[in-house]
């Protein structure tokens, strides 16, 4: 009797129309479509974080491993230039 997707789809409309009336289907389309997007941004939220953590390279921000770049030489706070600059005399 009811063997194909589209007869099932067909008969939960009738249901709903039946037991919550003609008014509900927009409110219930529009939270079905609020469920869905979030459930895709949900996704690749997740695709992202597991990109990033496979891929060591990327997990800084701006696609690239600050701490891999930084010359050693380039002291970067007044502290260090002071320690380098007394080291090197």
């Amino acid at each position: 009797m009811i063997g194909s997707v589209p007869d099932w789809i067909i008969l939960a409309v009738v249901v709903v129309v039946l037991f919550g009336g003609a008014s509900r289907i927009p409110a219930l389309a529009k939270a079905l479509g609020r469920a869905t997007g979030e459930f895709k941004r949900g996704q690749a939220e997740i695709e992202k974080e597991i990109r990033q953590a496979t891929s060591p390279d990327l997990a800084a921000p701006g696609g690239k491993d600050t701490q891999a770049t930084k010359k050693e030489s380039e002291p970067s706070t007044p502290e260090e230039k002071k320690d380098r600059g007394t080291a090197q005399q």
